[in-house]
């Protein structure tokens, strides 16, 4: 319902052989919604076969119910 807190877990995983460098995960909220947590966070580098998780919390707006929420990132 409106007004609640939404968090989502975000999983980055290097499968490549090769360290992966200044990685960055951006989220952007869904319009209405606002972003408690960082927006973009900065992972540095992932070495190959590690996996790092990224907790972001949506403050979803008053009147929001019965809707599918979708959240989408990069990195």
């Amino acid at each position: 319902p409106g007004g609640s807190l939404v968090a989502y877990r975000i999983v980055v995983e290097n499968i490549d052989q090769l360290a992966a460098t200044g990685v960055v995960v951006t989220d952007v909220a869904r319009v209405g919604t606002t972003v408690i947590s960082e927006q973009s966070i900065a992972l540095g580098t992932i070495e190959p076969g590690e996996r790092r998780e990224v907790m972001v919390r949506l403050l979803l707006p008053r009147g929001f119910s019965g809707q599918q929420l979708r959240n989408e990132a990069t990195t």
